[in-house]
C-alpha cells in the first residue's frame, strides 16, 4: 500500500504523526514549560508505554524538525517548544 510522501521524507506512520501532533499540542500549550516524557504522556493520558518505539520516534521527530527541543537535565531528558512551528 502507498504511503504519502511526507511519510516516506520523515520515515515515519501516520500513527507516529498522530502523535507527534498531540505531543506538540501539548507543549504549544505551555510555552515556558519543559516536560520529562513521562510529564507529556500525563498530560496528553497516553495509556501506552512511554518506551515503545511509537512514542520515542514521535518526540525525535519533534525534535529533528525542531518544533521542540531537548535537554538532557539531571538525569532526565527534557522537551519544551522549539522555535519552529510543526508542519505536517
Amino acid at each position: 500500500m502507498p504511503i504519502p510522501r511526507q511519510h516516506f521524507e520523515l520515515g515515519v506512520t501516520q500513527n507516529v504523526i498522530d502523535l507527534m501532533v498531540l505531543l506538540h499540542s501539548v507543549l504549544k500549550s505551555h510555552p515556558n514549560s519543559a516536560f520529562t516524557a513521562e510529564e507529556l504522556a500525563q498530560e496528553l493520558k497516553f495509556g501506552g508505554n512511554i518506551y515503545d518505539a511509537l512514542y520515542s520516534t514521535a518526540l525525535q521527530k519533534l525534535t529533528e524538525l525542531n518544533a521542540a527541543q531537548s535537554r538532557w537535565i539531571a538525569g532526565s531528558t527534557y522537551y519544551s517548544l522549539g522555535p519552529k512551528p510543526l508542519e505536517l
